[in-house]
């Protein structure tokens, strides 16, 4: 869990040191679409990551053994509301331990909800072709 918490901070982070990259990260430019190698490359890399760290809690035997990608959306979508609603001062933080200790919340609470040591059961997710079709995330999952 340290892992997958420290990956939300980063990125959570980078979005408030750098709201105007952020933002065009996310802005109308179609990723994938071969215009910009470089970018849509590193976009990849970057969810490499998230999803490497969801995967490795799965196999372990910490995340519930459920697929990769998804439990990578969720947490992908978790820290990017967060880092849009700190850009947008919808909420704030007086400090940045006030920032780590809010995001550590979050991760406990999202881990509570993916851990192993659940019994009540998931609901079904419905599969889609590519559950992430801006970027590639069909490599690690």
């Amino acid at each position: 869990m340290e892992h997958l918490t420290a990956v939300g901070y980063a990125y959570v982070s980078y979005a408030l040191e750098h709201p105007h990259h952020y933002r065009l990260m996310f802005s109308d430019f179609q990723w994938g679409s071969g215009v910009y190698p470089d970018l849509d490359y590193w976009s990849e890399r970057a969810f490499q990551v998230l999803l490497d760290a969801i995967d490795r809690g799965i196999r372990s035997g910490v995340f519930r053994q459920v697929e990769a990608q998804s439990l990578a959306l969720v947490a992908w979508s978790l820290v990017h509301g967060q880092a849009l609603l700190a850009i947008d001062r919808r909420i704030s933080f007086a400090s940045e331990r006030e920032l780590k200790d809010f995001l550590s919340f979050s991760a406990q609470m999202l881990m509570t909800g993916i851990s192993q040591n659940q019994s009540d059961p998931l609901p079904p997710v419905h599969q889609r072709q590519n559950i992430c079709p801006a970027i590639n995330c069909d490599r690690g999952g």
